[in-house]
C-alpha cells in the first residue's frame, strides 16, 4: 500500500469518528435540553408556598393559649375550649409576655405540660 492510499484511508476513519462524536454530543445536547424543558414544566411548589401550607395546617390544628377575662385561656380553632385561672405572683415575668403574644401548641398535652412549666 503506498502513502497516498493510507492518508486517504487515515482521513475516512477521521471523517468517520468525527460524523460519531457530531452525533453524540448533538444527541447528549438534545437530551439535557429536553429534560430541562420538561422539568421547567411540573409546577413545583415554592419554598414559601410549603411554608404558608404548613402555617395554615398547623393553625388549623393547634391550640392557641392567650390572655382571656384575667386567665390563661386555651384557643382552638379561635374559640374558647377553657381557661385556668392563674396568681399572677406564681408566673415568671416572661411568661407573661409570651402569653401575651399567644403561644401556639399542637396538642393537648403540651398545652398541660406548657402550663405546668409556665406556672412553676
Amino acid at each position: 500500500m503506498d502513502w497516498t492510499g493510507m492518508v486517504s484511508k487515515m482521513k475516512r476513519i477521521l471523517y468517520v469518528q468525527v460524523l460519531i462524536a457530531v452525533f453524540l454530543v448533538g444527541w447528549f445536547c438534545n437530551l439535557i435540553f429536553t429534560q430541562g424543558r420538561n422539568a421547567k414544566n411540573i409546577n413545583l411548589p415554592t419554598q414559601n408556598q410549603v411554608q404558608q401550607e404548613i402555617e395554615i395546617t398547623r393553625h388549623e390544628k393547634a391550640f392557641l393559649i392567650k390572655w382571656h377575662e384575667g386567665k390563661i385561656g386555651i384557643f382552638e380553632n379561635d374559640q374558647l375550649v377553657d381557661s385556668v385561672p392563674v396568681n399572677l405572683e406564681v408566673l415568671r415575668k416572661d411568661a407573661r409576655l409570651e402569653i401575651e403574644k399567644g403561644i401556639r401548641v399542637d396538642t393537648m398535652e403540651e398545652v398541660t405540660f406548657l402550663l405546668e412549666e409556665l406556672t412553676s
